[in-house]
C-alpha cells in the first residue's frame, strides 16, 4: 500500500539511527534507501541492515556521489509500486499509527493529493544523533481545500510550508519529481515545483495526530540564501519561468482555464511568496521600533496594486496572510510539557526519544 522513499547522503549514524527505530516499531511498509554516500558509510550501512533482518523490508539503493538530489529522487521513486508513497528525511522520524491513517484518508478521498498531520521540531545536543533532547517546538504543516486548483495555489504559496514529507500518491509523486529533474532548478524551486504541483492536482488535509519530528540539524547537504540574495541572482528569472510554465500548464488542465491567465495566477501566487518571506526575514532583521506596523497591506497597497489586474487577488491574497496565521496544534508543546505526559503526543514521542537517548550504535 505505501512504500517510504529515503533518500541520504554522508550520514549514516542518523539511517542507522531511524533504521532502528523503525526496526523497534515494526515498520511494515517497504523501505527504499537511495544512498548517495562515499563508500566507507556505504559498508556501515550494509552491515547494519544485514543485522536488521529479518524484520524491515529494505530496498537498498546506491547512487553516484555527485547526483543531483532531485534526480536521486526521481530515480528511486520510479521502483515504487505501491498506490501510495511518502519521502522521509535520514534525521527524522514518522509516527506510524498516523502515517497509516494518512494513507487510509487519501485512499477515502481522491480529491486530495497530500496528506500530513501535525509535526514537531527537536534538537539534540551536543552530538546531534544521540543523546538528549534538548529542545522542541512545533514544525507547521497546514490543510489546503479549496475546491478550485488556483485558489490552492495562491493559499499555499501565500502560507508556505512544505508537503516534501507527505504522503501522495505515487503516479502524481513519480511524475512531479521527474518533472522537477527534468527542469534542473536550484534548491528554492526544488522545494517549490513538486508541492505546488501537488496542490494544483488535489487537496492537503492535515489529519489530527502526531505524524512527524523533524531534527534541527547543524550537518545539510546545502544551505539556501536568503530570499533577497535568491531574486535577485542573474539565474533567477531563468528558473522562473521554468517553474512558471510548468505549473501554468497543470493549472491549465486541472482548472480547464487558457494558458495566459493560469501565467498570471501563478505569477500572483509567486508575488505573495516572495512578500511573505522578504517580510518575515525583514522583520526579524530590523529594531523593533523601525519595523512596519503592517508589512503586508503596505507590500500589496504599495506595489501589488500598481499591476494591472491584481486588484482582486490582491484583496484575496491580504485575507489569507492576515487571517489564516501558520497555525498548529503543536504550537503550545514544550520539552517539558511533552515527557510529563501532558500533552496528547507523549505517547507518539516517546519511543522516538528512546531511540534518540540510546547510544549503543
Amino acid at each position: 500500500m505505501l512504500t517510504v522513499v529515503l533518500p541520504t547522503k554522508n550520514r549514516s549514524s542518523y539511517l542507522i539511527r531511524a533504521l532502528s527505530y523503525y526496526h523497534k516499531l515494526g515498520l511494515s511498509h517497504r523501505l527504499i534507501i537511495a544512498d548517495s554516500s562515499a563508500e566507507d558509510q556505504v559498508s556501515r550501512v550494509k552491515s547494519f541492515i544485514h543485522s536488521l533482518k529479518p524484520g524491515l523490508e529494505i530496498e537498498y539503493q546506491i547512487f553516484d556521489r555527485d547526483i543531483p538530489p532531485q534526480d536521486k529522487i526521481a530515480q528511486a521513486l520510479r521502483g515504487v509500486d505501491t498506490a501510495y508513497a511518502v519521502l522521509a528525511a535520514d534525521d527524522d522520524f514518522f509516527v506510524l499509527k498516523t502515517l497509516d491513517q494518512a494513507v487510509q484518508f487519501l485512499k477515502d478521498h481522491p480529491d486530495y493529493s497530500v496528506v500530513h498531520g501535525d509535526a514537531v521540531r527537536f534538537s539534540v545536543g551536543p552530538e546531534a544523533v544521540y543523546g538528549h533532547v534538548t529542545e522542541i517546538s512545533s514544525y507547521p504543516q497546514r490543510a489546503v481545500e479549496y475546491p478550485k486548483a488556483s485558489e490552492r495555489l495562491l493559499d499555499h504559496l501565500s502560507n508556505f510550508t512544505t508537503t516534501y514529507y507527505s504522503v501522495e500518491g505515487v503516479e502524481a509523486l513519480q511524475k512531479n519529481w521527474a518533472e522537477s529533474a527534468r527542469l534542473q532548478v536550484d534548491n528554492y524551486f526544488l522545494e517549490l515545483i513538486p508541492s505546488c504541483l501537488s496542490l494544483v492536482q488535489g487537496k492537503a488535509k492535515k489529519i489530527t495526530g502526531l505524524y512527524m519530528a523533524r531534527q534541527a540539524s547543524p550537518i545539510k547537504e546545502y544551505i539556501k540564501k536568503n530570499t533577497f540574495e535568491w531574486i535577485t541572482q542573474k539565474e533567477f528569472s531563468v528558473q522562473y519561468e521554468r517553474f512558471r510554465d510548468c505549473i501554468a500548464r497543470e493549472l491549465s488542465f486541472k482548472d480547464g482555464i487558457n494558458l495566459e491567465d493560469s501565467l498570471a495566477t501563478v505569477d500572483q501566487a509567486m508575488w505573495a511568496y516572495i512578500a511573505s518571506w522578504l517580510t518575515t526575514q525583514y522583520s526579524c532583521e530590523l529594531p523593533i521600533n523601525r519595523r512596519p506596523v503592517n508589512k503586508v497591506s503596505l507590500f500589496f497597497n504599495q506595489v501589488l496594486r500598481k499591476i494591472p489586474g491584481t486588484v482582486t487577488t490582491c484583496r484575496a491574497l491580504k485575507r489569507i496572510f492576515e487571517n489564516n496565521p501558520k497555525k498548529n496544534l503543536a504550537d503550545d508543546i514544550s520539552l517539558p510539557k511533552l515527557l510529563n505526559g501532558s500533552l496528547p503526543y507523549d505517547e507518539d514521542f516517546l519511543p522516538i526519544n528512546r531511540v534518540i537517548a540510546g547510544n549503543s550504535h
